[in-house]
């Protein structure tokens, strides 16, 4: 399986968006009120400056011993599952809240699970031109915001403009590190199947840039419309702010498009995410057996996604309690386990003898 630089950049951007677009405003907006964009940036610039702590073995040959690869293998799997999870949930309600209020919710998910493992059981390189072909919807969407959106805004809902640091930034910048960017360092791992992997550090450097402007975008907008406590209050706030918006009456329901934006790139997102939680242990599959795989993790995914359903844990107060730490230890539990790929293999016996003869000979010599 091999990848284009272009394909796995484009792959990479598909991973950092999906239904995190639906609640994103609300992240920063809780602990910031409406200086909520200034984390956006700030944990974009952290984000970037992270990938350079990320050891090039992850998407290179992998030299480190094998107990090293399979922690790390183990590690990526179960935060790329519950990445998986976290989206089904998040699309498969906004699906039915907004669209198919009478479809039973068990229904919708086996219906998004089933359209997963149509894409998934394509191999990597039809995924990659998949997302080559619905590349430019995000920018035509943006594009359409845009120019719908600044005829609408209010300015004064951005003053007055305060910067501090505090606990609250570093809660809000932690909560939106480990809910948005935290999913790119996991598909890093696609990073092995790039033709050439000497500039997938650059790629994501690009790619996250670009996601962070357009979340800021997003959360400026948001604040100049609905205002920063009507957005703090909106389950789905962007959604919301496009259904206020038109142009002139020529161009109105622009959140149609948005809704369309948001599932392709949600759906999308579930299927890297599950060739991820397959290759993270490096192992070589038939076309059968992978098939047979993904259709017993979909079915797990669908189990623990009812579970998660069934719970009473609401998800945004969760978050916004106690779940910033716990997502941001998770967080270092990765990147820490990404370094175990800097250790070395340990040296055969014959290199060991090999040395030894060297060393015996330069004694002689001396």
């Amino acid at each position: 399986m091999k990848l284009t630089e272009r394909q796995f950049k484009y792959i990479l951007y598909f991973s950092l968006l999906g239904s995190q677009l639906l609640y994103m405003p609300k992240l920063v907006l809780y602990y910031l009120d409406h200086n909520g964009w200034m984390a956006i940036i700030l944990t974009g610039l952290f984000a970037v400056g992270l990938i350079f702590i990320v050891p090039k073995q992850l998407f290179e040959t992998n030299t480190a011993p094998m107990i090293s690869q399979v922690i790390v293998g183990v590690v990526i799997a179960l935060y790329a599952t519950g990445l998986f999870v976290f989206e089904l949930m998040v699309l498969g309600q906004f699906i039915t809240f907004q669209y198919l209020m009478g479809t039973p919710f068990k229904v919708l998910i086996i219906l998004l699970l089933l359209t997963v493992f149509i894409l998934g059981s394509k191999t990597l390189e039809h995924v990659g031109r998949t997302v080559e072909v619905f590349y430019y919807l995000p920018t035509v969407s943006i594009f359409l915001i845009l120019i719908m959106a600044l005829i609408q805004v209010d300015t004064s809902a951005l003053k007055p403009v305060q910067f501090s640091l505090d606990l609250s930034l570093l809660k809000a910048c932690s909560l939106f590190f480990s809910v948005i960017f935290t999913d790119g360092l996991v598909v890093l791992k696609l990073g092995q199947f790039v033709k050439d992997a000497s500039d997938v550090k650059g790629l994501y450097v690009k790619t996250v840039l670009k996601v962070m402007a357009f979340f800021t975008f997003g959360t400026i907008i948001s604040v100049m419309i609905l205002g920063s406590k009507l957005t703090t209050l909106t389950t789905y706030p962007l959604y919301h702010v496009l259904m206020n918006i038109h142009w002139f009456s020529l161009l109105e329901r622009i959140e149609a498009i948005f809704s369309l934006f948001v599932i392709v790139t949600s759906v999308m997102k579930m299927v890297i995410l599950l060739y991820i939680i397959i290759i993270s242990f490096n192992a070589s599959l038939s076309k059968q057996a992978m098939h047979v795989v993904q259709i017993g993790l979909l079915i797990a995914m669908y189990f623990l996604t009812n579970y998660f359903i069934r719970s009473p844990i609401v998800i945004y107060n969760w978050l916004y309690s106690k779940g910033w730490y716990i997502l941001m230890l998770i967080t270092m539990v990765l990147l820490l386990s990404y370094q175990l790929l800097r250790i070395p293999r340990q040296i055969t016996k014959k290199s060991r003898s090999e040395k030894r003869l060297k060393y015996k000979k330069y004694k002689k010599k001396q």
